[in-house]
């Protein structure tokens, strides 16, 4: 173990501390002169969510999505790692759905109130809730209660 000063790409520096053999701390120091700071990294995905928020702004406004989704339960830091990614969900719901399956989407979104519920579903929470939502359309369909899949 040894603690070096990280040079990051932005010009940040940082005091880190790392393990391993000398060669493998001297590589992982390279590679983090690649990179920009955590707190840069954060700062851009939150301006890039923000943008992707904007671009569909009238699409959040005409589906009600502020009104719809809930409040989320955890720790202040999960609700807002939470929130990011559920707004994420939220966009490719207006991307990747038809119209007609959106607003069902989004009501099946707004079941799922728990902070870590979104953080431990990460990266395969929209084919997850796809998956809900279509179930329970077959479910439907079987029922002779919806013609929503004809």
């Amino acid at each position: 173990m040894a603690h070096y000063d990280a040079k990051y790409s932005c010009g940040h520096e940082a005091r880190i501390e790392l393990f391993g053999k000398t060669e493998k701390r001297e590589s992982h120091l390279a590679w983090l002169a690649t990179q920009k700071c955590p707190e840069c990294r954060s700062k851009e995905r939150d301006e890039r969510l923000a943008t992707e928020n904007a671009k569909n702004a009238d699409w959040r406004e005409q589906h009600h999505v502020a009104e719809i989704m809930p409040d989320l339960d955890g720790t202040p830091k999960q609700i807002k790692w939470a929130n990011d990614l559920r707004d994420g969900v939220i966009n490719r719901t207006s991307h990747d759905l038809r119209e007609r399956f959106q607003p069902r989407m989004l009501s099946i979104i707004a079941e799922r109130t728990s902070a870590a519920w979104w953080i431990e579903n990460r990266g395969e929470a929209f084919d997850a809730l796809a998956h809900v939502m279509f179930d329970r359309l077959v479910a439907e369909k079987k029922a002779g209660m919806s013609n929503e899949l004809d």
